[in-house]
């Protein structure tokens, strides 16, 4: 079994990426294009946040979606273990925040707050379906 998320990405609030920025022990890097962050089908080692730029999102090389600032994408898979449905390369100069799955497990036990508990718990348990492989 793996689970599979019905959306890759999530657009928070600046209001709440700012509050992410200030309260994470984590720094944001730097890309430039055209860095790929993962390809189609594979399960992330981190999930991330885009503080600037832009980052395509494809399947079948086909652009499906671009991402910008104040989006979340990857925490879903990253948590679940599961896969990830595009191929996710930086399309601008582009300023990103890594979640690793530890920060992620302390975030969700309350270690940085429950304002960060409660917008987490969200991106990573809404929208979640078990599929049978």
């Amino acid at each position: 079994m793996y689970y599979q998320t019905k959306a890759l990405f999530t657009r928070i609030a600046l209001d709440d990426l700012d509050f992410i920025i200030t309260n994470l022990e984590t720094k944001t890097i730097q890309y430039q294009k055209p860095t790929v962050l993962f390809y189609e089908g594979q399960i992330p080692i981190v999930g991330y946040i885009i503080v600037d730029g832009e980052v395509s999102l494809s399947r079948n090389k086909k652009i499906k979606n671009i991402l910008k600032k104040g989006f979340i994408f990857g925490v879903r898979e990253l948590f679940h273990n599961g896969k990830v449905s595009m191929e996710a390369k930086v399309s601008t100069m582009a300023q990103i925040i890594f979640i690793d799955r530890s920060m992620l497990h302390e975030i969700l036990d309350e270690k940085h707050g429950e304002q960060l508990k409660t917008l987490f718990q969200t991106l990573v348990f809404e929208n979640f379906y078990e599929h049978a492989h």
